[in-house]
């Protein structure tokens, strides 16, 4: 088998502009006797192939078609196909496909949670923007920030674009940072917004990402969901304090366990110590009165606080309670 050439260099490719790279390899049947394939592997499975023909005749040519996808490569790249016959000569030629990826832009992470944010505080949390670009390029950088939502906030950070590729790779690595402020405001509970990142590249002007945070009022709790158990005669229990995080004074006016439709009272809850104008404690165990079970027995409910707080005049706690004597 002559081959015309074992290696494609396919060159510099951005992710984005080329989605795959597609080359042909000639070869031609030099024998006496038909060039019989047997089997053709890639070594990704990125790569597909096809052959011109099972077989070739004596003095006959044939190609190999291969298509490299493109999706998730980057930096240099060097991927292989066997090409197995009836050649004594040559049983197993290898082509090549050589040349060098870059990734569009990336931010990381792509998710920013900023966790619990008390309302009328705010909360900061850091990202990047990771982009690539070849040797001797624009490196393009962030313009600018916008989000729909009021209570976000977002600036650059100072970074410095490096001169020359990292050892072993072609081309530049460069991470922008940036800063987000979130303000606790609105309603309580869960909010999110998307952060649009604006950047002075034509062909990527706005990257975006999200932003995630939990508004808090000022009284809390210090479990967010109760889980007790009673298993073999032994009785779990634990504590639960509802304070209020600017120390505001405050009365819990009733506090009580409430099961799912259906379900049996399984939760006790008793006063504890210590209490202070600002913080009220108690004790949670499963209740003596529920009934012993020889198998596996679990009850749902919430833990309703009702209070005088300005702000926070209802609370409710998840519990859960597993039962196995």
């Amino acid at each position: 088998m002559e081959v015309t050439e074992d290696s494609y260099d396919f060159g510099r490719v951005r992710q984005g502009e080329v989605s795959a790279v597609t080359h042909t390899f000639q070869f031609r049947n030099a024998g006496g006797r038909g060039l019989l394939i047997k089997r053709i592997l890639p070594h990704c499975g990125c790569i597909s192939t096809t052959a011109s023909a099972p077989s070739i005749e004596p003095g006959g040519e044939g190609s190999l078609a291969v298509r490299l996808d493109l999706t998730g490569l980057y930096g240099f790249q060097s991927l292989t196909v066997d090409l197995e016959t009836n050649d004594r000569n040559d049983p197993v030629h290898v082509f090549t496909l050589e040349g060098i990826t870059i990734r569009p832009w990336l931010v990381d992470p792509p998710l920013l949670e900023l966790a619990n944010i008390v309302r009328g505080e705010s909360r900061e949390a850091s990202g990047k923007v990771q982009s690539q670009c070849f040797e001797g390029e624009t490196a393009h950088k962030i313009t600018g920030f916008e989000s729909p939502s009021p209570a976000v906030r977002a600036e650059t950070e100072e970074f410095e674009i490096p001169s020359r590729p990292l050892k072993g790779r072609k081309h530049l690595e460069i991470d922008q940072p940036f800063r987000v402020c979130v303000h606790g405001e609105g309603e309580l509970g869960i909010q999110e917004a998307p952060l649009l990142i604006c950047t002075d590249d034509p062909k990527s002007p706005t990257l975006t990402a999200t932003l995630r945070w939990i508004v808090d009022g000022d009284l809390g709790t210090t479990l967010k969901q109760v889980f007790l158990q009673r298993m073999y005669g032994k009785a779990q229990e634990c504590p639960l304090s509802i304070y209020s995080r600017r120390g505001t004074p405050f009365e819990v006016l009733s506090i009580r366990a409430e099961p799912n439709e259906e379900e049996r009272d399984t939760l006790e809850i008793v006063r504890g110590k210590a209490d202070t104008p600002s913080r009220k404690n108690y004790i949670l165990r499963v209740s003596e009165d529920v009934p012993k079970s020889e198998g596996f027995k679990r009850y749902a409910g919430k833990i309703l606080v009702r209070t005088n707080h300005p702000e926070t005049q209802v609370l409710e706690i998840p519990y859960y309670v597993s039962v196995r004597d």
